[in-house]
């Protein structure tokens, strides 16, 4: 993209936080319940993504649950601080991408952030305010962008984080930004010197063209999950997914127990 041709963008202020997975990993510590309500630091793990996102200027985020977690909006109503919540219900786990597709009529034509909340992030400066600092920086209104994490950081811990994300990048105009070049299949490493990061976690700020994308891929799949995976790798394949590096944190995957132990034990002596 030529230096002269940014664009102004706008910050999203809306959010989706898809929350309808069965969570079997972690069945034996949420007991029954959901698991993005176990306590991390003393308050349930989904609370620390809504204020990761309320401090990072997002005002309306839309939850999407299972018909067999009634729990979520009972603990948090429509409102948890500034953050005005709603809710929308996934009948059937059937991949990310289809949760995101309920998500159509609230984007409202928007860019949108998506955070999954099984995943805490531990730092000075909220991990959603760098993504969207980095993707308005860029000034590529044709990007979506995810947040990375370096492989040789302090933040990257292969034990906490579990093993899929990873995409090979490019260089951009930006010091904490990248151009995501090729994103890996789930389960995939690539070899320690490429100049590749982790997909920090699925945190990614979208365009609306999404939606559109999705339609296409049901299409091609016929029946089964929708992913994302395939609508990321496509954006990289266009040269249209930017890849912000996160800074002064360390990330956390609470999807299994491991790294819900490691996030605890991190809240616990901060």
């Amino acid at each position: 993209m030529p230096k002269d041709s940014r664009t102004v963008l706008a910050p999203p202020r809306r959010a989706v936080v898809p929350a309808a997975g069965r969570g079997s990993r972690m069945a034996a510590l949420a007991g029954g319940r959901a698991k993005e309500l176990l306590p991390v630091g003393g308050r349930p793990l989904l609370e620390h993504a809504f204020a990761d996102l309320a401090s990072s200027g997002i005002t309306e985020a839309l939850i999407v649950v299972g018909p067999a977690k009634p729990e979520i909006r009972a603990a948090f109503g429509d409102r948890c601080g500034p953050l005005a919540l709603h809710y929308v219900t996934q009948a059937e786990p059937r991949g990310l991408a289809d949760a995101l597709s309920l998500a159509e009529p609230f984007a409202a034509g928007e860019p949108f952030v998506c955070w999954l909340p099984d995943n805490l992030w531990v730092g000075r400066r909220p991990a959603t305010a760098q993504l969207i600092a980095g993707w308005c920086a860029e000034g590529d209104p044709a990007a979506s962008a995810a947040a990375l994490v370096e492989r040789t950081s302090a933040a990257f811990d292969p034990v906490t984080v579990g093993s899929a994300g990873f995409v090979t990048t490019a260089p951009s105009r930006t010091p904490s930004g990248r151009r995501i070049a090729h994103v890996h299949p789930k389960g995939e490493r690539p070899a320690l010197l490429a100049p590749t990061f982790l997909k920090g976690f699925p945190l990614v700020l979208w365009r609306p063209d999404l939606f559109e994308r999705i339609r296409q891929e049901r299409a091609r799949a016929r029946s089964g999950e929708l992913d994302d995976t395939p609508i990321l790798q496509q954006l990289a394949q266009e040269d249209a997914l930017l890849g912000v590096v996160l800074r002064d944190g360390a990330l956390h995957d609470c999807g299994v127990p491991r790294g819900y132990s490691a996030a605890c034990a991190a809240l616990a002596s901060s």
